[in-house]
């Protein structure tokens, strides 16, 4: 049976849930998966995990890299020895290290897959463009998970179409103990005041600007309809990056933590949520859309990268176009006066239909069926 070396180094939290249903779900080749030693998730006996990154518990960035490049030669050790057909990796966190080590596995005539889950890093523009260019021009082929990543990877990178693939992200759903997150919501809903006739609007993990944070406070901090009403809650919930919040901080209804959260309280304030919010100025696929989709919470989303997607399978939300005042303003205060419609967008066989959409058994098929197409095509 063929070998593929899968390489995550940021398997954690969401992304171990990623890592955990992508590979679980493949048959087809025997798997060797160098993550993190955060990666809580179990995995099926057939799957080799070695826990050899640990360079995110570090505090200091010169040893926080100098445990990177340890863990790299570790996998580079590995590779000559055990000689897999694929090399599937997940993130960039050292560019030029990232870039000699892949050179070197080409060298020695392995196929190389990389999953673009963002085709550049969050809240950096263009300031990456040439290095991520040439990293994407070396690796033999590009996983993406939605149409338009595919397409500005083939115009603004000029990347051959035939060298990129449309994978999906599969829905997100963590393994919690059900008693556990009850409770935790439970505990959360009294602390908070939170009543069953409420409202609540969440953004939830890292506040950034790239998020379009800034556009909630912005609205809510506009009207008395939002910021005065006794009926309904705005959850920013998550450590905040260059997110100013002295707008709205002293408001009766809005709930700030501006704070690294636990899985288990991320689950509690998605499942205490009415409607995600997720104005996002530029993205690629969102780890919190997916896992909205799991809990069945309705989302608002901006008409960049592949957030629309879901809505085309099923009607789950709200699509306000471009990401701007304006058509938050208007979508929320349309929420606010017809709250009906949030009831509406909580319908099963909708959430269903979006669920099929992200199956995992479909992505981890299609990406085995990739790995396949490589090996065959020499």
């Amino acid at each position: 049976m063929k070998k593929i070396f899968y390489i995550d180094p940021q398997s954690y939290n969401n992304l171990a849930i990623y890592d955990k249903n992508l590979i679980s779900n493949m048959s087809d080749f025997l798997i060797d998966f160098y993550g993190n030693k955060l990666f809580k998730c179990s995995l099926p006996e057939k799957i080799n995990f070695y826990p050899i990154f640990n360079y995110s518990r570090n505090k200091n960035s010169l040893s926080k890299a100098f445990s990177y490049i340890k863990s790299i030669i570790k996998i580079a050790n590995k590779i000559k020895f055990k000689r897999p057909q694929v090399v599937h990796i997940q993130w960039i966190r050292l560019w030029a290290v990232d870039y000699l080590f892949i050179k070197w596995v080409k060298s020695k005539g392995i196929k190389i897959v990389f999953t673009a889950h963002n085709i550049l890093p969050h809240d950096t523009d263009n300031k990456y463009f040439n290095q991520y260019k040439k990293y994407y021009e070396i690796v033999d082929h590009i996983i993406v998970h939605d149409k338009r990543s595919k397409i500005e990877l083939e115009t603004s990178f000029l990347i051959p179409g035939n060298k990129i693939t449309v994978i999906r992200h599969g829905a997100l759903n963590f393994e919690l103990n059900e008693a556990d997150l009850t409770e935790r919501i439970h505990e959360l809903k009294n602390e908070l005041k939170i009543t069953d006739n409420d409202i609540v609007f969440s953004s939830l993990g890292i506040q950034s600007l790239y998020k379009g944070v800034d556009l909630i406070i912005d609205v809510w901090n506009s009207n008395p309809l939002f910021y005065e009403n006794p009926q309904c809650k705005l959850l920013l919930i998550g450590k905040s990056k260059g997110i100013d919040y002295n707008l709205i901080k002293d408001k009766t209804n809005v709930i700030i933590r501006d704070l690294k959260i636990s899985d288990l309280d991320f689950q509690a304030y998605l499942r205490l949520s009415s409607v995600v919010l997720l104005p996002y100025r530029r993205i690629s696929q969102s780890g919190v859309l997916l896992n909205a989709i799991s809990s069945e919470i309705p989302v608002v989303v901006t008409d960049v990268g592949g957030l629309c997607e879901p809505l085309e399978a099923g009607n789950i939300g709200w699509n306000i176009g471009e990401s701007n005042f304006e058509n938050l303003y208007n979508c929320l205060t349309n929420l606010i006066h017809n709250p009906y419609e949030i009831n509406n967008k909580r319908n099963f066989k909708a959430f269903d239909n979006v669920k099929q959409m992200y199956d995992w058994s479909a992505v981890s098929f299609e990406t085995e069926s990739l790995y396949k197409s490589l090996i065959n095509n020499g």
